[in-house]
């Protein structure tokens, strides 16, 4: 992970980039083997600071909504097209809106 911020005024933005290395699944036994490729997920939040207790952000979390590869040894059951233990978010982009105070 690589976490860079800047600060400008009331402003900060933060950009992360999260490297998700190769890996690999077998089913039951090294017969079957999928190997999945590494992944680069990027991050970034933009915050206002109302004051010095309160902000608010903005930020997206898989800026580029990329998905683990697809389960090919079918694994998982009942529809499901990712490993839900894949070390890659398997649910895309997120989206959020944060405000915070301190008391």
């Amino acid at each position: 992970m690589l976490t860079a911020t800047h600060d400008v005024g009331p402003f900060s933005l933060m950009g992360r980039a999260n490297f998700y290395g190769d890996y690999s699944n077998s089913e039951g036994g090294v017969a079957t083997i999928q190997k999945f490729d590494p992944e680069v997920l990027f991050d970034v939040e933009f915050i206002y600071n109302l004051s010095d207790k309160t902000q608010l952000a903005l930020g997206v979390r898989n800026v580029f909504d990329e998905y683990p590869d697809l389960d090919m040894i079918r694994e998982e059951c009942c529809g499901a097209l990712y490993r839900s233990d894949s070390v890659v978010d398997w649910q895309g982009g997120y989206y959020y809106v944060r405000a915070r105070h301190a008391f």
